[in-house]
């Protein structure tokens, strides 16, 4: 038979990894965590933050509520959104006062738009917004980024993908810098040639729309993490091989 001690070590089994192993999570959205969901009916009225900070993002008008337990992906649950619901963390706090790693993991469905939502939006439709995405056009500030061929514009993200974005606010000289990643690679980068100001006083979350509520995004969202700083290459790098084992992305 088998030791006492060989038993209680062959018990042992590491914990999973999670990203508020990184510091700076500041919004962990999980959406194979049936915990984190409220919902009533499959309609969901609040989408939890596992960071531990409270960054919640709710919904109380029923017809823009997203839906849950319909679509699964890598046998996991995903939030379904139809092109006119959206959640949103109420207040305007900052999470990311002067830069940002964004990681999501979502598909687009239906006819395209050209303005159809990005899966996650920190602005409030107003001035100081440091990402606010839409279609082929990132948007920090009062200023947009867009770019060539190899753009993974979200309205043609029809397959389950994994995008990264990280921004970095700059001041004269230095100046505001975006970076997008698609499944692990990069696919589009700038630096804008002036100062912009990105008022940190007005972020909003905004999952599946931009901040007014009238852009949308039509698709399924798994997983969406935020961190208030721009990850080194090598945090980065373990956010996104975690997603992509997890989710089944390419």
């Amino acid at each position: 038979m088998p030791s006492t001690l060989g038993i209680v070590a062959s018990a042992r089994v590491a914990p999973p990894w999670m990203p508020t192993a990184i510091p700076g999570c500041v919004a962990w959205f999980d959406a194979s965590h049936a915990a984190s969901i409220i919902a009533s009916a499959g309609a969901v009225s609040q989408w939890s933050d596992r960071s531990g900070l409270g960054n919640h993002v709710t919904q109380a008008t029923a017809a823009k509520k997203p839906t849950t337990g319909l679509v699964t992906q890598n046998g996991r649950n995903v939030i379904s959104f139809d092109g006119d619901d959206w959640l949103k963390r109420t207040g305007h706090t900052p999470v990311a006062a002067t830069a940002y790693s964004i990681f999501a993991v979502f598909r687009k469905t239906g006819a395209n738009t050209a303005y159809e939502a990005g899966p996650l939006s920190l602005s409030n439709a107003a001035s100081g917004r440091p990402i606010d995405m839409w279609g082929g056009n990132r948007w920090c500030e009062a200023n947009q980024f867009s770019g060539g061929a190899n753009y993974p514009n979200i309205n043609l993200n029809t397959s389950w993908s994994q995008l990264t974005w990280k921004g970095i606010k700059g001041t004269n000289p230095v100046h505001h810098a975006l970076e997008e990643r698609k499944n692990g690679a990069a696919a589009y980068s700038n630096i804008l040639n002036y100062t912009i100001t990105w008022q940190n006083l007005s972020q909003e979350i905004v999952i599946a729309s931009r901040a007014d509520g009238v852009t949308s995004l039509r698709g399924d969202i798994a997983e969406i993490v935020l961190y208030d700083s721009a990850l080194s290459d090598t945090d980065r790098n373990t956010v996104e091989s975690y997603l992509k084992a997890k989710w089944g992305t390419p």
